[in-house]
């Protein structure tokens, strides 16, 4: 059959950019560090006790980078009016051995999230995202698996990664890491990040500082 068009409406956003060098070794002992205090999750990784560790001054640079790219989202994909500025809130280490993984979860009291990964086997790494509910024809019956997944039907997605690479996402999208079956360690830095300035309009009765 010919002549038909399919066309994507509210896309999800996924930004992926990559860091052009290697980590310094002042960046690397800040995240050996954090490994020696962490805290067990459901699926038997561990996260890092500290909540901030972009306040450490040896990540100063990464930082740098991260809010880079932030703005550029914003400028990008939100594509707000001045006047807003996103800022990052909190900021941990995951770290997954082997056998671990990360359960399904979103981020609350955030917009944006970021996952930078720190150590990755591009051969097997991924991280999975959900939507909220299956894109079948219809949400309310459910017709059966696809033959074919695409764009439209497909429910879950798995997103290759690799060490170096950053992607910011919305932070209500669900997202989990499968077991890490490799012997080795993946290590990646989440953060979360709002926005602070003006947001919305004096005659809309809408209008909203945010410090």
């Amino acid at each position: 059959m010919t002549n038909f068009k399919i066309n994507p409406l509210f896309s999800v956003p996924l930004y992926q950019t990559e860091l052009q060098r290697n980590l310094t070794e002042e960046e690397i002992n800040s995240v050996k560090e954090n490994f020696n205090n962490t805290n067990e999750n459901k699926y038997k990784n561990f996260t890092s006790q500290c909540t901030n560790v972009l306040n450490d001054s040896r990540l100063k640079n990464l930082k740098f980078f991260f809010e880079e790219h932030l703005n550029n989202y914003f400028k990008e994909v939100v594509s707000i009016e001045d006047g807003l500025k996103p800022y990052i809130l909190q900021s941990w280490l995951n770290y997954n051995n082997k056998d671990q993984g990360h359960h399904v979860h979103i981020h609350q009291n955030s917009i944006i999230s970021g996952v930078f990964y720190v150590n990755s086997d591009k051969q097997n790494d991924a991280i999975n995202f959900k939507t909220t509910t299956r894109r079948d024809t219809s949400d309310i019956i459910y017709f059966g698996k696809p033959k074919k997944y695409n764009t439209y039907n497909s429910y879950k997605c798995i997103f290759p990664v690799n060490k170096g690479m950053l992607i910011i996402f919305p932070s209500n999208l669900k997202h989990y890491v499968e077991i890490n079956e490799q012997n080795y360690t993946r290590v990646s830095l989440g953060f979360n990040v709002f926005v602070k300035g003006i947001a919305g309009y004096e005659k809309s009765i809408n209008k909203l500082i945010l410090n």
